[in-house]
């Protein structure tokens, strides 16, 4: 867990999954979305060419008995068989792999050339990426409340004390994929990662393989600001939960009701953090289906449901190509990236009150920090 330094309302919702229609803004093509179970928050779920269902089991591995009767709001529904595809493990580490899928790629240390394209983004390339390209390449900003927005004000911005960012996310999203490239590009500025690993999201998922990092084993320090985070499972399905998807629909595998291998559990804390902010009083119509990930709370002054971009537009390219495209900031993947990590750099300044100056002073993040003030 990321550190510089679960008790969740029990859900109703129980489904199965079904083949998802993709989603019709934007907005709900960068969220991850599912039903709550078990007393834990929903936070996993399925949009966007993937599977609707229930978030992770547990850490204990108990299962809501609704689930296994398929129990919708406490009408009893029939539900069809379905052919379970048990996974088989292979040698080497590259990861397990199921039939009929790509293998898991499983978390390895970060290389050192993607952590130097990472930490040494120049002001320049940030400058050049402007607010983002058009269509799938456009990036969200601040918005008004209950608007839908991805990020959303829910606090003043404290006059002093050190700021915490508060990151839930799991490994198999390809959404907290997208994230993570900018957040580390802009918390990089400010302080400094150890432990960081390469990994993708589930080939089982929405835009699957989505080439990314994670937080599961990193720490991070800085003299500014707090950053915490919770990866909540693995990009691995259980084994037994892999199914096959409706014939015709991408992609062809799913896990079922989202039951991916558990990693770190969110604490009391932060459970209530997701419930006091990830609901339709803070995100509207973005969180109508319940909440859900990536999920960021920023010094308890803004907080961002669902990521800033579209992952598709990193599909088909590795952890090199994408900190390669950051030498292109105005056009495609690295205009993107860039313009989403200015958000972040712009916000995280007006809550460091523009500390380190030598961030915080360069004129092209001044329209940012005028937004968020």
């Amino acid at each position: 867990m990321a550190s510089s330094g679960s008790n969740k309302r029990p859900g109703s919702g129980n489904r199965r999954p079904k083949p998802a229609a993709v989603g019709s803004s934007a907005a709900e093509r960068a969220r991850e979305r599912v039903q709550s179970q078990a007393g834990r928050p929903a936070r996993g779920g399925q949009q966007v060419r993937r599977s609707q269902g229930k978030r992770p089991q547990a850490r204990s591995g108990s299962r809501s008995s609704a689930m296994t009767a398929g129990i919708f709001g406490g009408g009893l529904v029939v539900v069809a068989v379905v052919v379970i595809v048990l996974i088989s493990s292979l040698g080497g580490g590259g990861g397990s792999k199921a039939a009929g899928h790509d293998p898991y790629i499983k978390p390895f240390p970060i290389t050192a050339q993607v952590e130097k394209a990472l930490t040494s983004v120049p002001g320049s390339a940030l400058a050049s990426a402007g607010t983002g390209g058009t269509g799938v390449y456009s990036v969200s900003s601040l918005g008004p409340k209950a608007s839908g927005a991805n990020i959303v004000r829910i606090g003043s911005v404290p006059a002093t004390g050190k700021p915490v960012i508060q990151y839930v996310g799991a490994e198999y999203c390809p959404f907290c994929a997208a994230t993570r490239w900018p957040l580390v590009i802009a918390l990089s500025k400010f302080g400094h990662f150890t432990g960081l690993e390469q990994t993708a999201s589930s080939p089982i998922d929405a835009y699957g393989d989505t080439h990314t990092l994670t937080f599961a084993k990193a720490s991070y320090s800085s003299p500014y600001l707090s950053f915490k985070a919770v990866e909540e499972t693995t990009n691995e399905c259980r084994p037994g939960s892999v199914i096959a998807n409706s014939p015709g629909s991408t992609p062809p595998y799913v896990c079922n009701n989202g039951n991916y291998i558990p990693l770190q559990t969110p604490t009391k804390a932060e459970i209530a953090l997701i419930n006091k902010y990830d609901n339709t009083t803070w995100f509207g119509a973005l969180d109508s289906s319940g909440p859900g990930i990536p999920f960021i709370v920023f010094g308890r002054s803004f907080a961002e449901s669902g990521a800033l971009y579209d992952p598709q537009i990193l599909q088909g390219a590795n952890w090199d190509q994408i900190v390669g495209s950051f030498k292109v900031p105005n056009t495609g993947i690295g205009q993107t990236i860039l313009a989403a990590a200015k958000q972040y750099i712009g916000m995280i300044c007006v809550l460091t009150h523009d500390k380190p100056a030598t961030v915080c002073g360069a004129s092209y993040l001044k329209p940012i920090e005028k937004t968020y003030r």
